[in-house]
């Protein structure tokens, strides 16, 4: 008998806001994107109010380029989140980050569908008294 392998599904983030935490960043490297080639990265936000069918987590992939200026997608969403990024920024310092993301479902040339971040919204930060 051959091995069968099965297309891996992943349980999609529901449309709409969700509260979210950035736990972990993944090294992507070199991709071929339509404005020429790209070193990225992609960061994982799990969603803390909607736990898949399994009773797993549930997590929004979101990538980015290697690159912090104010129209670069890396920049605009530290501008949303009002993180301040200097000229040695580290990736790893946004894990943990809990912010608030508006998901949006969008249908590839492929067929399949993704849900895609498309606002983040920062949390609010309490004073200490």
């Amino acid at each position: 008998m051959g091995i069968v392998i099965k297309k891996k599904v992943y349980e999609l983030a529901d449309e709409g806001i969700h509260n979210v935490v950035l736990s972990r960043i993944e090294d992507i490297g070199l991709v071929e994107t339509k404005n020429g080639t790209k070193d990225k990265f992609a960061m994982f936000f799990t969603c803390l109010d909607q736990k898949a069918k399994d009773g797993s987590d549930v997590d929004i992939r979101y990538t980015a380029a290697k690159v912090i200026t104010s129209r670069s997608t890396l920049g605009k969403m530290l501008a949303a989140l009002k993180i301040e990024a200097d000229d040695n920024f580290d990736t790893d310092d946004l894990v943990g980050v809990k912010c608030q993301v508006v998901v949006q479902h969008n249908k590839a040339d492929n067929g399949n569908v993704y849900a895609n971040i498309t606002t983040f919204i920062p949390t609010r930060r309490v004073e200490q008294v």
